[in-house]
């Protein structure tokens, strides 16, 4: 029987407000809850794994990049090339173990494909993460870097990640990716891609989005890209200093529609004014 929910919160205030949190912890390192041959299949689909990356088929300029934080083992990457689109990715994720599958879209993708093994935020350095484990598996999705995520949410998830793929005993992994801000990272350069032309963004950092967007104000400000990312209040903010206006997607599932906030659990996306022109002539934005 799948853990359920009451028991993952129980297990997550145990861990992260110290309560018997040695109980819930994993010294060693869990098994990734991917494999390599993957990729491969990965290259196959033509529908994205969610409904929003259908945006980004209509970027189709082959000399720009699109930046993707929080790449997990690559699904964000091919989801942006099944639905169309022409530009390099450039990828950016802490764990470690997912390097052997960039480097297979690398090969898959020669010249289109490049990626960080790192975590983005506001200071260079190092960032301790906690991932959940299920069952000995780690639930790589759902690694935060948040001192202090939503429990609710964080448990709604892993609950319901349990109950589609089995897990019946809940431990918590600790470890330390190295850290940077996307300003810097890009100014050292060194990519396999082009990073002159940055077309959008996506950040999908488990309650880091706000960090995230925060280390990379220069590279916005300098590319005005379509930006997805969670819409809560901290990310918000960030964009909204800018000067960005907030979308979402619309009903009809293939352009985007502005908002004054979009409704819950779907995507924030986030334009600059002075592109909505050019966002309209390609069907991007209503």
């Amino acid at each position: 029987m799948a853990i359920d929910i009451a028991t993952v919160t129980s297990v997550l205030r145990a861990f992260f407000e110290g309560s018997s949190a040695d109980t819930v912890f994993v010294g060693d390192v869990p098994k990734p809850d991917a494999h390599l041959h993957w990729v491969d299949e990965l290259f196959t689909r033509s529908e994205p794994h969610e409904p929003d990356y259908r945006i980004f088929g209509k970027l189709r300029d082959s000399g720009s990049t699109i930046i993707d934080v929080g790449a997990n083992y690559g699904y964000s990457a091919t989801s942006i090339w099944a639905v169309g689109s022409a530009a390099c990715v450039l990828s950016f994720e802490p764990i470690e173990a997912f390097g052997p599958m960039f480097d297979r879209i690398a090969q898959l993708r020669p010249g289109r494909f490049d990626y960080r093994v790192m975590a983005l935020g506001t200071r260079p350095g190092q960032l301790d993460l906690v991932m959940p484990v299920l069952n000995g598996v780690g639930v790589t999705a759902l690694t935060t870097g948040s001192p202090h995520p939503h429990f609710a949410a964080m448990a709604h998830n892993i609950a319901t990640y349990a109950s589609a793929y089995g897990g019946e005993r809940l431990t918590m992994y600790r470890f330390a990716a190295p850290m940077g801000r996307l300003d810097d990272v890009l100014v050292a350069g060194g990519f396999r891609v082009p990073t002159g032309k940055i077309a959008a963004i996506k950040v999908d950092a488990e309650g880091m989005e706000g960090d995230v967007l925060d280390g990379a104000r220069a590279t916005i400000k300098r590319h005005l890209p379509l930006v997805m990312a969670d819409h809560s209040p901290r990310p918000r903010a960030v964009m909204e200093e800018m000067g960005f206006k907030m979308a979402e997607l619309s009903p009809s599932g293939d352009m985007l529609q502005e908002t004054a906030m979009p409704r819950l659990g779907v995507n924030g996306w986030f334009f600059h004014p002075s592109r909505q022109a050019e966002y309209q002539a390609a069907g991007i934005l209503q």
